[in-house]
């Protein structure tokens, strides 16, 4: 039978105490806490008490005793505590003669239940050791089941664990405030990178500029074509981090800088720029930007680049285009809204001038005067940096998306938690970079190491082609060499040059250059040059048509790994963790400068921002806060619309429950108070020109807000228009390399963490814990988007599905990339809805005549295939369609009695 404390007992020391009270909770499944002690030392009692007893009195309760609970809180949310005044009790007190601690009291009859059960379940028996806890982290750092954690843990400590004990365990782990300083030093000692710091004048804050050696080698190897974008929500300071990637010469996505900005306004932007500017001198030869269609982003970059071809990601276009052009936006009808769309879709796509040309002038004839003037004020002019012409592809290696970097970002947040501390942001930024450099350098050697097994012939230009290029830049130049084999129309012009014509229209064409789009964007050969040749009996093959970058030679010089075999030294280039011998850690910092406003529209642009974050704040916050802020902008805006003079100060909430709010100031101030009648008679208002004589030294920490008209405009939220600011202006900035021992970098103040309110976590979890399952609606063919119909016709037809890709690039589908025969064609070509005209634009007339010839070989048989069994049928009452794939299936493969009798129906795959 258990032992049981009574009166009387003694221990010599406070570790035999304790030790009993944990076993007598064990026995009587009571959760004991320490309610009241007093220490021997505090106690000053003069006879001789032995010291490992510790305390001269001490009391342990019931956890669902002791004081009564009392919430700080402002009583918005219901609160739960374990406290019910439950008596149990069990009080110690040093012994008469001072050698043991004696149980002077003991109550043991509680006013709640217990059990075994209950006991089980609460906090302390379901405490992990520390060790225990070191293995849970990382399991979760690498993503791991929690469910499955879950279960393990139970199985090896018998305790039970709950999924939210899992996450408290990585929620207690991080830091409530980001340390700058000791970032600064994992970048550099862990993995060897520069980082540059902006501050403004007040010490605050404003951005950091990431960049390994390997980024700045890789930048300048492969500098012509540049994408930049930012992702948000990593941080849980709520700031932006902006990414700059490359492509090498083998067609990989590189990244080459990383920068988290605290604001996105232009002068932020500059020094973004201009840092990494400073920092490859390579800038200089960088022929082509891709970013959205962002003012600050793109004038910023136009002034640090002045002779790039910048262009603007045609997804990022088309869905300007759907949020601009809406109903109660432009007051047009829906179906008005779907003709304008439809017209500008197809000049984003159109080829050439002429094609431009004539749907403008559709545009101009066919769409409301409203939308017409919004096209022709912010898009008509700029045209090259969206339409996908002959201008746009220029030096862009045929990229017309951002899809590398979204790539990257969905890469990023996959690993990296929403709303992360910055210190393990950057630990997991560059788990991501390690993993997408091994991957990439994986794929470098195995380009050397396998070669594939149908070679072309020794002697032949294909060979000589593949021998001289890495892999993905000799795929671009064999299928031109291929499909130049179907050119025919070849005709001199009168200034000497080779006139050829397909579906983009004519280019002129030597045997070593030519304008066509393939030729300007990827500085390779074209099928143009190919056929020229092969038509003057040139030999196909000539070094001096290959751009340096493409080569395996130059590769193998640039490329992490492939270095040593040039060089008899390892690569350096992995962002594996390293130690840095240096007992200091040199910091590029720059301190950010006051700008001259001088226009109403840069002092209303630089209001508009503060005001976003303030609308940010207010949002943050629920319930009665929320309607307090709100109100509290609303007073203010009333004051400043009556020409008044206003200083906030901050206020003390003196009692929870008054509504009314103690100001600690006698300055004038902006009560938050839900009615502002009531208040607005005591807020001492002065005129503008007496607040020279308010002493600003007496409120150290009063904000004097300047005066600004407060207009809001929906114009802010659509595409802007030039903006009136000078560059002059944001170079206004002081830049100085000190060490880190020289300026403490932990007084630079971070901003603020972004609290989460109500229940976030809930937009993306179910009430367990676990990611949702999206609900995934099919839509039949005929409800199916342009594009989508397009793809899914496409693979109807084509060899290879990876053709389809590069059709979206801006491949032209030629007779040989289709199948040839009937029988391989897919039998939804067989539904009525399938109108292969949708894909006429990306085929070539040959091309799209066969297209044209199969289908209807196919429609004169009239015979389907199931798609499970693959027997031939001619009776539809034995088999049902597919409404999204259109292909048919026999019921009895289906498992199915009879047919549905629903008029839309959607096999598994589609469902």
């Amino acid at each position: 039978m258990p032992r049981m404390l009574k009166v009387g007992d003694r221990f010599t020391s406070f570790a035999d105490a304790k030790k009993a009270i944990a076993e007598l909770g064990d026995n009587t499944y009571t959760t004991f806490w320490k309610r009241d002690a007093r220490t021997i030392a505090s106690s000053k009692i003069a006879r001789q008490i032995k010291s490992s007893l510790i305390y001269y009195q001490l009391v342990y309760a019931c956890n669902h005793g002791g004081r009564k609970f009392k919430s700080s809180g402002k009583k918005i949310r219901q609160s739960w505590t374990f406290k019910e005044d439950c008596p149990v009790h069990v009080r110690f007190k040093a012994s008469l003669d001072g050698n043991a601690l004696e149980v002077t009291s003991i109550q043991s009859q509680h006013n709640h239940d217990t059990s075994k059960v209950l006991y089980a379940h609460t906090p302390s028996q379901r405490r992990l050791s520390s060790n225990m806890k070191e293995s849970v982290k990382d399991y979760l750092n690498m993503k791991a089941n929690r469910k499955m954690i879950q279960q393990k843990l139970q199985e090896s400590t018998g305790k039970i664990i709950t999924l939210q004990d899992l996450t408290n365990i990585t929620k207690n782990d991080q830091s409530k405030t980001e340390n700058l300083d000791n970032c600064l030093k994992i970048l550099k000692t862990k993995y060897g990178a520069h980082a540059a710091v902006l501050r403004d004048v007040d010490n605050n804050f404003r951005g950091l500029f990431i960049q390994t050696p390997a980024m700045k080698s890789t930048m300048n190897a492969f500098p012509e074509f540049l994408a930049v974008d930012a992702t948000y929500k990593l941080l849980k300071i709520g700031l932006p981090v902006f990414l700059i990637i490359v492509e090498d010469g083998n067609c990989q996505t590189e990244i080459v800088g990383v920068c988290i900005l605290a604001s996105e306004d232009r002068q932020s932007f500059t020094w973004f720029l201009e840092t990494f500017k400073s920092e490859n001198p390579a800038w200089i030869n960088v022929k082509c930007i891709m970013t959205d269609k962002d003012l600050h982003e793109r004038e910023v970059i136009k002034n640090c680049f002045p002779n790039v071809n910048l262009i603007i990601c045609v997804f990022h276009t088309l869905k300007i285009f759907y949020r601009e052009i809406s109903c109660q936006k432009m007051g047009i009808t829906p179906s008005q809204r779907t003709l304008s769309l439809e017209l500008i879709q197809k000049l984003v796509y159109a080829k050439t001038d002429d094609d431009y040309e004539k749907y403008m002038q559709g545009l101009k004839d066919s769409v409301p005067r409203t939308v017409y003037e919004y096209f022709m004020k912010n898009w008509h002019n700029t045209k090259d940096e969206w339409n996908l012409g002959k201008n746009y592809f220029k030096n862009s290696f045929l990229n017309n998306t951002n899809n590398r970097l979204e790539s990257i970002n969905a890469k990023l947040k996959s690993v990296i938690n929403k709303n992360s501390p910055l210190e393990h942001f950057i630990n997991s930024l560059f788990t991501i970079i390690s993993s997408l450099e091994t991957e990439r350098d994986h794929k470098a050697v195995y380009g050397i190491l396998k070669k594939p097994v149908d070679m072309f012939p020794e002697d032949s230009d294909e060979r000589k082609y593949f021998k001289l290029l890495t892999r993905e830049a000799s795929k671009h130049v064999l299928r031109e060499i291929r499909i130049s084999e179907q050119i025919r129309s070849i005709t001199v012009s009168a200034d000497g040059y080779y006139i050829i014509t397909d579906s983009r229209g004519s280019t002129k064409t030597t045997v070593s250059s030519c304008n066509c789009v393939m030729y300007d964007a990827m500085i390779l050969p074209c099928k143009h040059i190919f056929a020229l040749r092969r038509h003057l009996h040139v030999e196909l093959f000539d070094r001096m048509l290959v751009n340096h970058r493409w080569t395996m030679d130059y590769y193998k010089g640039k490329q992490r790994t492939l270095t040593s075999l040039l060089e008899d030294n390892e690569s350096t280039g992995h962002h594996l963790p390293c130690t840095s011998n240096d007992s200091t850690i040199s910091v590029s910092l720059t301190t950010q400068g006051h700008q001259p406003i001088y226009s109403y529209a840069q002092r209303r642009k630089k209001c508009l921002l503060l005001c976003t974050e303030l609308a940010d704040l207010a949002a943050q916050r629920t319930g009665m806060l929320f309607e307090q802020r709100l109100n509290l902008l609303k007073n203010l805006k009333t004051l400043w619309a009556n020409d008044t003079a206003v200083l906030l100060t901050p206020i003390d909430v003196r009692d929870e429950n008054d509504r009314q709010f103690i100001v600690e100031s006698n300055d004038e101030v902006v009560f938050e108070n839900e009615n502002f009648s009531e208040f607005c008679n005591e807020v001492v208002i002065q005129d503008l020109n007496i607040l020279g004589d308010v002493n600003l030294s007496s409120l150290g920490h009063t904000e004097v807000i300047e005066e600004v008209n407060m207009e809001e405009s929906n114009k802010e939220n659509e595409v802007p228009v030039t903006a009136d600011i000078n560059v002059r202006d944001c170079n206004n900035q002081s830049q100085q390399t000190v060490q880190v021992n020289d300026i403490n970098l932990s007084t630079i103040k971070m901003p603020v963490a972004i609290k989460k309110r109500g229940r976030p976590k809930g937009q993306d979890l179910t009430v367990i814990g676990l990611p949702k399952r999206r609900k995934r609606k099919p839509l039949s063919f005929s409800k199916k988007s342009y594009q989508e119909k397009q793809d899914l016709i496409l693979n109807f037809f084509v060899q290879n599905g990876d053709i389809v890709k590069d059709i979206k690039n801006g491949k032209i589908l030629e007779d040989l990339d289709l199948k040839s025969f009937p029988e391989e064609i897919s039998d939804a070509v067989l539904d009525n809805s399938v109108d292969v005209h949708l894909i006429k634009t990306f085929c070539t007339d040959e091309a799209f005549n066969k297209i044209f010839n199969l289908v209807e070989q196919k429609r004169l048989k009239q015979h389907w295939s199931c798609s499970v069994c693959g027997a031939g049928n001619q009776n539809d009452q034995t088999a049902v369609c597919c409404s999204g794939c259109l292909l048919w299936k026999h019921i009895r493969c289906l498992g199915l009695s009879r047919r549905p009798k629903s008029k839309q129906w959607f096999c598994r795959n589609c469902y």
